[in-house]
């Protein structure tokens, strides 16, 4: 499976999240909110390009359970989301050291026993500018999480998970900026369909009809 494959895959969580939201919370699904998620999952089949769609058969997955493990993703990542909704109780920077520290012990784990117990951020060849940037990486991912931390326990877990669409938006952007990677006309149209969409919902905030 093509990495752009398994993105769309996974973003088909906050979809998820609607319906989940509407079963265990008992959140009302608004038409809206659910349109400008359909529609934005288009937006991000734009982005990603996958293979199955874009591609020719032979960048397809070979292997017939990627596509099953995709669809896990998604399925894992929109309970998380209804679970941290389920926390607002609790201080968000305690669910998120929880986190962290869950997601820590098990990274930890893995490279002790799959990767032989060697961190390779700290062997004395390493390269300074990749520890640097691993660390810049870490700092801006934990502000980040708070920030979805506290997103989540405050609204409706459908529209939030939508707005994680601007991820794909942004990628693209950081993409074509830093890396130089060619900008595909596609990849503009689903950029401008997730803008559109999350402007409608946030418009539809601020008037108080979500």
């Amino acid at each position: 499976m093509t990495l752009a494959d398994a993105h769309v895959l996974a973003f088909t969580s906050p979809v998820l999240t609607f319906f989940l939201g509407a079963w265990l919370l008992g959140e009302a699904i608004a038409s809206v909110d659910l349109g400008c998620a359909l529609v934005s999952l288009v937006g991000v089949v734009c982005v990603c390009q996958p293979a199955f769609l874009f591609g020719s058969a032979a960048q397809a997955a070979t292997n017939p359970y990627a596509p099953w493990g995709g669809i896990m993703s998604a399925v894992l990542i929109a309970l998380t989301y209804v679970h941290l909704h389920k926390l607002a109780a609790l201080h968000y920077v305690v669910v998120t050291h929880y986190f962290l520290l869950t997601s820590a012990a098990a990274a930890g784990l893995w490279v002790i026993v799959m990767e032989g117990g060697e961190f390779h951020l700290l062997r004395p060849d390493a390269n300074p500018a990749v520890v640097w940037a691993a660390f810049v990486g870490g700092t801006v991912g934990f502000v980040g999480q708070l920030c979805l931390t506290k997103g989540f326990q405050i609204e409706k877990i459908g529209i939030s998970s939508v707005i994680r669409y601007l991820d794909v938006v942004f990628a693209f952007l950081w993409d074509a900026v830093w890396l130089h990677e060619p900008i595909h006309g596609w990849s503009v149209v689903g950029a401008v369909l997730i803008i559109a969409c999350a402007a409608v919902i946030f418009l539809r905030k601020s008037r108080g009809q979500a």
